[in-house]
Formats: structure tokens, C-alpha cells, sequence
């Protein structure tokens, strides 16, 4: 899986951001793979700011992603 390139401010909370977003979506029904890009893309946000909790409205900013990228890998 590729990574995400950001300019990391703190890395507090990326793994359990990344741990978060890969079994959410395995549990939607994504695989793997899918599961591990949408991790990636959850905790590369995580490490642009101060803090180890996304906002609401930049979580829910997120949900199109899982989808785009389950469209991409299904293409």
C-alpha cells in the first residue's frame, strides 16, 4: 500500500487512527487491501495536526473515501 504524503506534525495517535479506520472498514465488507488504504488515508490526517482525534466533520469527510476507494479496486 502506497504511502500517503503529508507534513507530519505529530504522530500521537496515528496507529490507533490506523488500527480504527482498517477494522471499520473491514467490517462494512471491504477487503483487505481496501481496508489498508483507507487506514493509510485515516491516519495521514491524523498526523497533519496537533492532537490524536479527528474532528467530526473531517471524520465525516472521510466516508467517501472508503467508497471511492472500494470503486477503484473494483474497476
Amino acid at each position: 500500500i502506497k504511502g500517503e504524503k503529508v507534513k507530519a506534525i505529530n504522530t500521537l495517535g496515528a496507529g490507533d487512527m490506523y488500527a480504527g479506520a482498517y477494522l471499520y472498514a473491514i467490517t462494512q465488507g471491504h477487503t483487505p487491501e481496501q481496508a489498508g488504504i483507507f487506514a493509510n488515508k485515516a491516519s495521514s490526517k491524523i498526523v497533519t495536526q496537533s492532537g490524536p482525534r479527528l474532528s467530526e466533520k473531517e471524520a465525516k469527510q472521510l466516508q467517501p473515501e472508503l467508497h471511492k476507494i472500494h470503486q477503484e479496486q473494483e474497476a
